[in-house]
């Protein structure tokens, strides 16, 4: 017998994914900008311009429209983001988990009371388009996740995100990457199962997607260098995440695409058409959803179309761009098609739009400036084209352009196009432009998109009618093929500048120049303007700027031969222009035109050997090399960090700098001066003793793993002198063969192959940023702190500020005396703490647990033999200054300053014990 309720019925408890109270279906359109646009640029492209166009928010009598715009990568507030971001992609997988959390987050698949759900429509520009197509598929495939809270759904999105991109593997070892990816999947796991949370959650609806447009798609992630890029994905770590085939999810996909931009790196992505068309054809055993297969079957689901101008003139983003507002208006009337499912604009906006296009608007040049090095390569979309498509020239002709990767692996390369459709802008743009506009990319055949009617009787149409139905591109296409030859000349000089420009780049490598020296005559003007232009020269240009000057006359002829082929390349690109544009005009006007027989130069780059060596070139040799590179670098790396992790136990303890606790004698402030040190290159650290009262009692000699007897302290705040002296003119140190000055030696000043090693040696150095043996004082906390991690010391190193020494060379009259030994070198220092001196001379170092920590200083040595070391001398910067001043001030006469000092009590020659003589 069962009792009625007492109280209320308790309702089942809200998840967080459920739809709000008072929702109903809605539409969600998300929006992924280009690489460096955002909401707050000052010039918009095309994506946040439709993104502004929408009606949001609640609308009477239709449904609601909700939408995310994502800045594009290399937005980041942080520049150093920003600029990897900009060049490599760095930041896309995060901007494609933000987008996939947005519709998670507000997609309803079905609504109560009626059997409708929410529909999802996709936009992007450049590497955006690539984060729009990676997350449809992402959706298509992965489904929307459940949630009960926004913990839950972050961690739940971060699963699928990894799912769907561990589909992706290198073509080289992909069981490597995926064995990888299975550990850390297993490490993941198990942290969420300690914390009773659950690990890949699967979806519980599978929406589609109801329309996808797309602006001139590019490559995710890599930099400017193909090869480099490839090299990484099949040797190091897939990025590409290649997506070419559009889902059967997808009901409506559009694609506008850049026909002149000349950017190797900026090689358009496109959607595969062929597996498109075998869809159509397999689609009743592959596909449960009857609508989904009439859509198929239709045929005009997928459309990508060719527009005039480079990249950002389709896509946005120039400040004069009337010229991408053509593209948007066509993506405008694509979405006006969709009829009863279309996204609802402003109409003031949307008129702006249609008013604002203009097929004749300025086009702009990509690789102007600094632009320039990026690798010319004109889109030939010959070599898109499916192998099956006949046309001026076919699969073995454009090989090189191939990718190797793309499509069915039996088969590759492969294109993806089926036929090349062009906007209908672009045949008014050749035929009323003011610009002399020619297309040099076009195949022989095409399609206008949209079509002309056949009632349609203007020029334009019969022009148009012409290129099709009388088929004269035939002679326009071989005029086309052969002026190739031009392109091909301008790859050519486009590669002798790299190399030059290369040359220049590495001149900190160059060694010591035989060509001008500036200074070596002061009536020759170069001098003077040399010596002026380094006052304004970064000082971490100066390796370049050095070398350059003093090679002054190789520099200028490596500049003019630069000019010279830029000028060249400006004159080919001309007159490549005039031959296509006539042709253009010609084949418009429906003459019959000449066939041109193939040049000598178009039979060899169009050569199967040709194309063939050129392909392995490019897309095996040269990506294995860098991918190589690339793998040899990791140990390097590890040992870098590893080495400089380690510094920060080694330089606190007493690994370089020999004391212990049990040792560790009461420290002495400097009054005046320190004791002379015999300062030995091998020793990787040296302590300051205060000079004892009387002559000859100071401490004894500093040797290489002796205790030290006493140790000077500085105070923070004061100035302090460094002095070194040395009996012999020259540089006082040798690095192994190689002469060091005092103040360190750069490491491009070494000779040429040893700068090289040089530059790999330099992040293992002491102080990375510090010369080679450049002298540096340590001041060391006296109070050691013994923590269970051992023998520790704060420490502060800190570099000196060269100063110009007060002493030079002795007077060569007094031949026969004995003289004391010059200040060749002087560099004064702040403390930033109190503390003990040291001195060291900054060299390599091994990491902790190699037992070789100062392995680098045994390859040091002094340049003279036969004298007593190095004298260095720690002076307290008002009592230097004032005696300076007084010798110089009684005798005038710099060779003989050193002998006054020497007649003050201050000698600042080391004797073989380290006690002033």
């Amino acid at each position: 017998m069962s009792s009625a309720p007492t109280g209320e019925e308790i309702a089942p408890e809200r998840r967080a994914d459920a739809a709000a109270p008072l929702a109903e279906p809605k539409r969600i359109v998300v929006f992924s900008d280009g690489t460096g646009n955002s909401s707050r640029a000052l010039f918009r492209t095309n994506v946040y311009r439709l993104y502004d166009a929408l009606d949001l928010g609640s609308r009477p009598g239709g449904p609601d429209q909700i939408a995310y715009y994502d800045n594009g990568v290399g937005t980041s507030s942080f520049r150093f983001l920003a600029v990897l971001g900009g060049i490599f992609g760095f930041g896309l997988k995060r901007n494609l988990l933000r987008l996939y959390e947005y519709v998670c987050r507000n997609y309803n698949g079905q609504y109560p009371g009626t059997d409708k759900g929410d529909t999802i429509y996709a936009f992007g520009f450049s590497r955006g388009a690539f984060t729009i197509r990676l997350l449809v598929a992402l959706i298509c495939t992965q489904g929307i996740v459940p949630y009960e809270d926004e913990r839950e759904l972050k961690r739940n999105c971060a699963d699928a995100v990894r799912r769907f991109l561990g589909e992706n593997a290198p073509d080289l070892f992909p069981w490597l990457f995926q064995t990888v990816r299975w550990f850390r999947d297993r490490i993941i796991q198990g942290w969420r199962r300690l914390r009773g949370q659950a690990f890949n959650r699967e979806a519980e609806s599978f929406p589609d997607i109801e329309f996808v447009g797309v602006w001139d798609t590019v490559a995710a992630y890599g930099g400017p260098i193909v090869e480099i890029t490839r090299g990484i994905d099949q040797y190091v770590w897939p990025l590409t995440m290649t997506d070419y085939e559009l889902h059967r999810r997808v009901k409506v996909a559009r694609h506008a695409l850049a026909l002149d931009d000349e950017r190797d790196s900026f090689w358009p992505l496109l959607w595969d058409e062929i597996a498109d068309q075998r869809a159509h054809a397999g689609i009743n055993k592959e596909c449960r959803d009857w609508n989904a297969a009439e859509r198929l079957r239709a045929g005009s689901r997928l459309k990508q179309v060719w527009f005039a101008g480079m990249h950002s003139d389709v896509g946005g983003g120039y400040p004069d761009d009337s010229l991408a507002y053509v593209s948007l208006k066509w993506m405008i009337d694509e979405i006006n098609a969709l009829g009863p499912d279309r996204l609802a604009l402003i109409q003031s906006e949307e008129a702006r739009i249609r008013a604002f296009a203009n097929p004749l608007g300025p086009m702009h040049d990509s690789r102007s400036g600094l632009a320039g090095y990026y690798r010319y390569q004109p889109r030939k979309i010959a070599a898109m084209l499916h192998r099956s498509i006949a046309d001026t020239v076919g699969m073995n002709q454009t090989r090189v352009l191939r990718d190797p990767i793309i499509g069915e692996k039996r088969h590759r390369p492969q294109g993806l196009l089926t036929a090349c459709h062009v906007h209908r802008s672009v045949i008014e743009r050749i035929c009323l432009g003011n610009d002399n506009y020619a297309p040099i990319v076009l195949p022989r055949k095409f399609e206008i998109e949209p079509p002309y009617a056949p009632a349609d009787k203007s020029a334009l149409a019969a022009a148009s009618r012409t290129l099709q139905e009388r088929d004269p591109a035939k002679g326009r296409g071989e005029i086309q093929e052969n002026a190739w030859d031009n392109v091909w000349l301008r790859r050519t000089c486009y590669f002798a500048v790299v190399l030059l420009t290369a040359f220049l780049a590495l001149a900190p490598f160059w060694g010591d120049g035989s060509g001008f020296t500036p200074g070596m005559d002061s009536r020759w003007v170069l001098s003077d303007i040399f010596v002026l232009g380094r006052k304004f020269v970064p000082s971490w240009l100066l390796a370049w700027y050095d070398p350059w000057t003093a090679n002054w006359a190789l520099s200028l002829v490596i500049l003019g031969l630069i000019g010279l082929i830029a000028n060249a390349m400006r004159a080919l690109e001309a007159d490549l222009r005039d031959r296509v544009r006539i042709a253009w005009w010609d084949a418009l006007a429906g003459q019959t035109l000449e066939r041109f027989e193939p040049t000598a130069l178009r039979a060899l780059r169009n050569s199967l050997g040709y194309q063939a060596v050129m392909q392995f070139w490019k897309w095996r040799v040269l990506p294995f090399l860098f991918g190589v590179s690339i793998l040899l670098c990791v140990p390097w790396l590890v040992l870098v960090l590893w080495t400089q992790t380690s510094l920060i136990g080694l330089e606190r303890g007493v690994a370089f700098c020999k004391e212990s606790a049990e040792n560790d004698t009461p420290a002495a402030v400097l009054k005046t001066r320190s004791a002379p040190l015999a300062l030995d290159p091998k020793n990787p650290c040296l302590p300051f003793a205060p000079l004892a009262a009387g002559r000859g009692q100071a401490s004894p000699a500093i040797q290489s793993k002796a205790a030290v007897a006493a140790h000077g302290t500085v105070v923070k705040g004061q100035r302090y002198y460094v002095i070194l002296t040395w009996p012999e003119r020259g540089d006082p140190w040798r690095d192994k063969t190689h002469p060091v000055a005092a103040a360190g030696r750069n490491t491009f000043d070494f000779p040429f192959p040893a700068n090289v090693v040089m530059a790999g040696g330099a992040p293992l150095r002491r102080v990375v940023l510090a010369r080679w043996l450049e002298p540096l004082v340590e001041i060391r906390d006296p109070k050691p702190d013994l923590s269970p991690s051992g023998y520790r010391r704060t420490i502060m190193i800190q570099r000196l500020t060269p100063v110009a020494p007060v002493i030079k060379e002795a007077d060569e009259s007094d031949k026969g005396q004995r003289k004391p030994p010059a200040i060749r070198w002087m560099g004064s220092f702040v403390p930033t703490m109190s503390g003990t001196a040291w001195i060291f001379l900054n060299d390599a170092a091994l990491p902790e647990g190699t037992g070789g920590a100062t392995y680098f200083y045994a390859n040091n040595k002094r340049t003279f033999d036969n004298s007593p070391s190095a004298g260095a001398t720690l002076w307290k910067g008002p009592d230097f200054e004032q005696t300076a001043r007084q010798c110089e001030a009684a005798l005038g006469d710099f060779a003989k300053i050193s002998e006054c000092l020497r007649r003050k009590g201050i000698d600042l020659r080391p004797t073989a014990t380290g006690d002033p003589g």
